[in-house]
């Protein structure tokens, strides 16, 4: 079964920091609008690949998610020409991070982790009665713009795409510890409740 990738509407780009707060709300109805196609275009591909997966957004199917993850993730292999002049710097909690990725993921790597990342994110919704939101305070925020959850009064937000993608990055680099879905879901779970 070939996996069938997310399509963000080109008026969005993934350019976060140049949206308006009106286009960043436009995204959140997007993105909550195609929350049930995306969990059904993971759930039967995880069905054909694994036959015992159960989309029951528990702490338990992110156990299984954990084991195969890891064999769902390449990458585009960048050539050195285009390496030396890429650079990505992280801003906003931290100070100014520069990282120079060795290699890039592929595009069907980018939409399985744009899929966990929501099915991540619905199990900690879900097991905290959080909605997803956006933060469109400041764009010195690494996540504005982007769907987040987030307790009330409480200054810690969970981005699961940029937890995920980074997940697949350790998969690259060989580097992802056993079960780290279940760990973050852990850690994330005390910090939302």
């Amino acid at each position: 079964m070939n996996y069938e990738l997310v399509k963000i509407p080109a008026s969005f780009k993934n350019d976060f920091f140049k949206m308006s707060k009106k286009e960043a709300k436009e995204y959140l109805d997007w993105f909550t609008a195609i929350v049930p196609s995306r969990m059904s275009i993971l759930n039967d591909y995880l069905l054909d690949y694994c036959p015992v997966w159960e989309s029951s957004y528990s702490r338990e199917s992110l156990s299984l998610l954990s084991e195969v993850f890891p064999q769902m993730v390449s990458s585009t292999g960048m050539p050195n020409e285009k390496q030396s002049g890429k650079k990505m710097f992280i801003k906003g909690a931290f100070k100014k991070i520069e990282i120079t990725p060795d290699k890039g993921l592929s595009n069907l790597t980018v939409s399985f982790c744009f899929d966990v990342a929501i099915y991540f994110g619905e199990c900690l919704r879900l097991a905290c009665n959080l909605p997803w939101e956006l933060n469109v305070d400041s764009k010195k925020n690494i996540n504005y713009g982007q769907p987040v959850l987030k307790k009330t009064g409480s200054p810690v937000e969970l981005n699961p795409r940029l937890i995920v993608e980074n997940l697949a990055h350790k998969v690259l680099e060989g580097d992802l510890p056993d079960k780290q879905l279940v760990l973050l879901y852990d850690n994330w779970k005390k910090l939302l409740t």
